[in-house]
């Protein structure tokens, strides 16, 4: 599918370097999971921060990373206004984030009935969801926004990994792209899931092909890895601060006695809770088990992924029950985690300070 946005004339089609940070100074990570409306989740978490820090997300961090739903509201948060600050605070992004999911979720009522339900087409036809997007994105580009972000997507050229990134590194990876693209292109790119949102042709600002798009939840639905990867890369002598938030553990399970007699049909109804919830509570164990440890530069980790029931699994599903029971649980979580998140804001503050007042 053809989705073509391209930015002013006068934008730089390389992207700019990444900042150098004080020395001393630790590397504060976002790293936010994919999920669909379950982002709501996440977005609770930062609303939060926000209102305790009284400072903006692209203050608060050097470096973000966000995966599908949680590329838009990364990028979200860091598009600028016309004073240069954010043009919008998490607290507005929840409306904002909850009307685009809606309308990527509507269709005519016969897109269903051509496509039986996704099995000859994808499910969703977003015409309207990318509108919505692109009018709330603009035309920012990747090397506008406000803080250095990194956003994964799969090439179904050669299926392999891409990254695409506001600030390159001196030394790339050869999976980094380095061309300047419309950031809402990027957005749409990484949230391409297949069977259910037709893959983005990704172009540059110049409208040069750079490769065909999918989800990047095929592979990174945390994205924390690549966040501490390319964090590790550009600053290795840096200790790092990591804040994961997850869009909810999903409380599926499989009925062990009758699966010894499934076939393909059956287990495809799982393909994503047995490619996705193993994976991510695999990388929690093991950034929780490193993070803290003697000569581990990961000194700070937290991780706050609430407990989900398991009808929140439809990614694109945003009746007013949900996004309501959503907001609860979200609140909830802020409370079950008020600690650790005094803590990590007094960490993320303090950081904050002594960069503004120490010299590279």
């Amino acid at each position: 599918m053809e989705r073509g946005l391209k930015a002013a004339a006068n934008c730089p089609t390389t992207l700019p370097l990444a900042e150098t940070l004080p020395r001393q100074q630790p590397v504060r990570i976002l790293s936010l999971d994919a999920g669909g409306i379950r982002g709501i989740l996440e977005l609770n978490v930062l609303a939060e921060l926000e209102e305790r820090s009284g400072k903006p997300i692209s203050e608060l961090f050097d470096l973000i990373t966000g995966t599908s739903t949680g590329s838009v509201i990364g990028i979200s948060l860091l598009l600028p206004g016309p004073d240069g600050k954010p043009l919008h605070s998490a607290h507005e992004m929840l409306d904002l984030y909850v009307q685009q999911i809606r309308t990527f979720g509507e269709g005519p009522w016969y897109h269903p009935v051509l496509t039986l339900d996704g099995l000859l087409g994808p499910e969703y036809r977003t015409s309207r969801g990318v509108a919505f997007l692109r009018d709330v994105m603009g035309t920012t580009t990747m090397a506008e926004l406000l803080c250095d972000i990194v956003i994964p997507a799969a090439s179904i050229d050669d299926l392999s990994p891409r990254f695409m990134t506001s600030r390159r590194s001196p030394d790339g990876s050869d999976f980094t792209i380095n061309d300047n693209i419309v950031a809402a292109n990027v957005a749409l790119a990484t949230t391409a899931a297949p069977g259910l949102i037709a893959p983005m042709r990704l172009r540059n600002v110049e409208g040069q092909l750079l490769f065909t798009a999918a989800d990047g939840g095929l592979f990174a639905y945390d994205p924390t890895p690549l966040a501490i990867s390319l964090a590790l890369q550009r600053y290795p002598d840096r200790s790092l601060i990591v804040l994961s938030l997850g869009t909810g553990d999903l409380e599926t399970t499989i009925d062990t006695s009758s699966a010894g007699s499934w076939g393909s049909i059956h287990w495809l109804k799982h393909a994503t809770s047995l490619g996705i919830r193993p994976s991510v509570r695999y990388t929690n164990a093991i950034l929780s088990h490193v993070a803290g440890r003697p000569g581990s530069q990961l000194t700070h980790y937290l991780r706050i992924n609430p407990k989900v029931p398991s009808q929140f699994n439809q990614s694109l599903y945003s009746s007013k029950e949900v996004v309501t029971q959503l907001n609860q649980i979200g609140a909830q979580s802020v409370k079950d985690n008020d600690q650790a998140i005094s803590e990590i804001i007094s960490l993320l503050s303090k950081n904050e300070t002594e960069k503004s007042s120490t010299a590279p």
